[in-house]
């Protein structure tokens, strides 16, 4: 497995990726509608879109097959700040360390690095992932938002 930045060429790939990942891993605890309406937000035009504005990841198998994916950008609540998004792994990938590398990846990232705070929208199966990871809950973050989301932090290590 390696981890690269995304690629336009990559869009359908990843399209795949967090399908698969939606609707069976957050489908084991999301209703169906909800994961529908989540699937059909993330369609080819959504993750060129991430490519253009984020610093996007993709991880892959040694034969170049996407089997996962990450974006770190500005925070929307205070874009000062950086926030992680479209993390998805394919179902038959987790708990084999791909999560893991793309967020290793992203916290070696620059842009990650001049953050004052990273933040991620976890989502109730991704939460003890996370945690592991050494993310806490922000202040009112151990609440479930309006896209019954948790909400998670790390300050990064600057270098002095």
């Amino acid at each position: 497995m390696y981890i690269r930045r995304f690629a336009p060429a990559d869009a359908d790939a990843v399209v795949r990726v967090s399908e698969l990942a939606t609707r069976i891993t957050s489908g084991a605890v999301y209703d169906a509608a909800f994961v529908e309406e989540m699937v059909s937000k993330q369609d080819r035009a959504y993750f060129l879109t991430r490519g253009e504005q984020m610093h996007f990841y993709v991880a892959c198998e040694d034969d170049g097959t996407v089997i996962g994916c990450a974006a770190f950008g500005p925070y929307h609540k205070n874009p000062a700040e950086g926030c992680f998004y479209s993390v998805f792994v394919l179902p038959e990938k987790q708990r084999r360390g791909v999560g893991r590398a793309l967020i290793e990846t992203i916290e070696r990232d620059p842009m990650f690095l001049r953050a004052p705070r990273a933040v991620i929208p976890a989502s109730i199966n991704a939460l003890h992932f996370y945690q592991g990871l050494g993310y806490t809950f922000a202040p009112g973050g151990d609440q479930l938002d309006e896209e019954q989301l948790y909400c998670l932090e790390k300050f990064p290590q600057h270098p002095a």
